[in-house]
């Protein structure tokens, strides 16, 4: 089995967009049926190049 990540430099992060994404929509759906607004807690996500994509959903 070969290891996509085997040539990446330590330390790094790895994440799958389209998951992301796909827990995006699902928070946005509890903010409409919920009526509330969910913030995003930066000591728990820093993730800075996906933050327009965040703030998009």
């Amino acid at each position: 089995m070969s290891n996509k990540y085997a040539t990446a430099s330590s330390p790094a992060f790895v994440l799958e967009e389209a998951l992301l994404r796909k827990n995006l929509e699902l928070i946005a759906g509890v903010q409409r049926n919920a009526g509330v607004e969910i913030i995003l807690a930066l000591k728990g996500f820093s993730m800075w190049s996906v933050f327009p994509l965040v703030k998009n959903t």
